[in-house]
Formats: C-alpha cells, sequence, structure tokens
C-alpha cells in the first residue's frame, strides 16, 4: 500500500490559523481578510492550495490590504463550524471582521474576483 502523499508546502505568504483566538484577532486586520477552510488530505483542498497561495503571494507584494489565512477543518472544527462552513474547500471573504462573500469548491479564481470586488 502507498504511504500518503504529504500536503503542499503553505507559502509565506498564507498565515495557518492554530487557534480560535488568532483567528478572531487576524478578522480583525485592516482591510480584506481572505480565509481558506480546508483540509491535508482531500484532492480538491489540496488542487486549490497552491492556487490560493500565488493569490496570497501576488497580494503581498501590493499595496493592497489583504491578508491570507488558511484553517485546517479537521484541527479547529470549532472555527470552521462557527464560520459556517460545511464543505471543503471553503472560501470566506471578510471586510471589517464581517464576512462579505463566500466560495465553496476550489474556485480560487472566483475568490480573486470576489476580493477585487471588496477592494473597490
Amino acid at each position: 500500500m502507498a504511504s500518503p502523499v504529504a500536503a503542499p508546502a503553505p507559502s509565506p505568504a498564507v498565515t495557518e490559523v492554530i487557534g480560535a483566538g488568532e483567528f478572531r484577532e487576524a478578522l480583525n486586520a485592516r482591510g480584506i481578510v481572505v480565509v481558506g477552510f480546508s483540509t491535508s488530505w482531500a484532492r480538491p483542498c489540496r488542487a486549490a492550495l497552491p492556487p490560493f497561495a500565488a493569490l496570497a503571494e501576488k497580494y503581498a507584494r501590493s499595496a493592497a490590504p489583504v491578508s491570507f489565512l488558511r484553517v485546517d477543518v479537521d484541527e479547529l472544527d470549532d472555527v470552521a463550524g462557527a464560520a459556517g462552513v460545511v464543505d471543503t474547500p471553503t472560501f470566506v471573504v471578510y471586510r471589517g471582521g464581517a464576512p462579505v462573500a463566500t466560495v465553496v469548491g476550489a474556485f480560487v479564481g472566483r475568490v480573486e474576483e470576489e476580493v477585487a470586488k471588496w477592494l473597490l
């Protein structure tokens, strides 16, 4: 039996959330906060990670106030539940600490559209 393949390495532009307190604090950051709720084992989540990291790196190089977080729903199921996440991957765009857009599925292009819309 083949051993499981390791998840892709996270990008330095994406902050891995390790607790509920850190999550609440991060949502109050200035500007837009994009949270990717995912698992390390599901194929759609694994497929979405590289484009999500690339999007985060794109905004890290810009002057736009956008932060990117990743929440592992297996590790922080309370955070995911409080955010209303029922499927993965789910991406939620927050502004002023409140959710303004949700994209369910590995549709990172739609996430980028939502970020651009809320930066206006």
